[in-house]
């Protein structure tokens, strides 16, 4: 059975599903790729957790994970969010950012809100918001 979410998704975007699990998604960075979308799709079948994909043309544009939380949206992936928070009237993005991803972040105006911490993951990360 199809997994749904509680709001419309913009054309071109879709929950991740599982027959999606055999295929491959690559970034730029190395920790990103050990990310399959197994892990994606098995993060999805949580509570209030959501993944929707950026297909186009049947290729793999992007991936989006989040949680909805009780005033917040906490993204996990980036591909696009802001029309999702609104149609859940949630008014702020936040985010732990990757060390090499966080002046991005600041190009697209988010800010620090707290110390950089340690990940054995990820390696050293930020938290960052963005109010809507």
């Amino acid at each position: 059975m199809p997994l749904t979410v509680p709001f419309r998704l913009p054309r071109g975007f879709r929950r991740i599903r599982e027959d999606d699990i055999p295929r491959t998604f690559r970034t730029s960075d190395k920790r990103m790729n050990r990310v399959t979308l197994r892990d994606y799709y098995d993060y999805s079948r949580q509570k209030n957790q959501y993944v929707v994909l950026l297909v186009e043309a049947d290729e793999l544009l992007g991936i989006m994970a989040f949680m909805v939380c009780g005033d917040h949206i906490y993204l996990e992936w980036l591909a696009r969010n802001a029309a999702i928070a609104r149609q859940l009237e949630k008014y702020e993005i936040r985010l732990d950012s990757l060390d090499s991803s966080f002046s991005w972040y600041v190009r697209l105006g988010y800010q620090s809100y707290g110390a950089p911490f340690p990940e054995d993951r990820w390696g050293t990360l930020t938290p960052m918001r963005k109010r809507l």
